[in-house]
């Protein structure tokens, strides 16, 4: 994985004005895979991705229902994986996760990582800060597809 940028969060809030910034950036297509420990982040990120992608709904959490939905510039596909069977991992042709239409942004992608090479995501990895409130979060991807966004972030 190649780092793209790595930026410093001291709240929730910041890091959804994080994903606020990385939603307007986003297109039709794009698959966006979170990998943090729980409570690091991943649903405000999600929410502010939502916010810069013209979504007014309130993000949730879809650890147990597995995938929500949102509708503004492009669908927004909200995934869980956290409460998935690893030794089975996921059939995403079910689940009509991924279409140029939409946005995906998974949450526990680690759990089944070999599953989305074709998709050429740009993965987020949350790690913990300074202190209790503050975070890691950096950007990676396999190739240069997303270097060009990332200078207008």
């Amino acid at each position: 994985m190649n780092e793209i940028l790595r930026v410093k969060s001291s709240s929730a809030l910041e890091t959804k004005a994080i994903g606020q910034r990385l939603g307007s950036l986003l297109h039709g297509g794009d698959v966006v895979l979170l990998i943090g420990d729980l409570g690091m982040g991943k649903t405000a990120i999600t929410s502010g991705i939502a916010v810069g992608m013209g979504i007014s709904q309130r993000v949730a959490s879809p650890t147990f229902v597995m995938v929500r939905e949102y509708f503004g510039s492009f669908r927004l596909v909200h995934c869980d994986l956290y409460r998935i069977d690893t030794t089975r991992g996921v059939d995403f042709d079910d689940l009509e996760l991924f279409d140029e239409d939409s946005v995906t942004v998974v949450e526990w992608a680690d759990l089944c990582l070999w599953q989305f090479d074709d998709f050429d995501p740009l993965v987020i990895l949350f790690a913990n800060g300074a202190d209790e409130d503050s975070r890691s979060i950096t950007f990676t991807e396999n190739n240069s597809r997303w270097n060009e966004r990332f200078l207008k972030f």
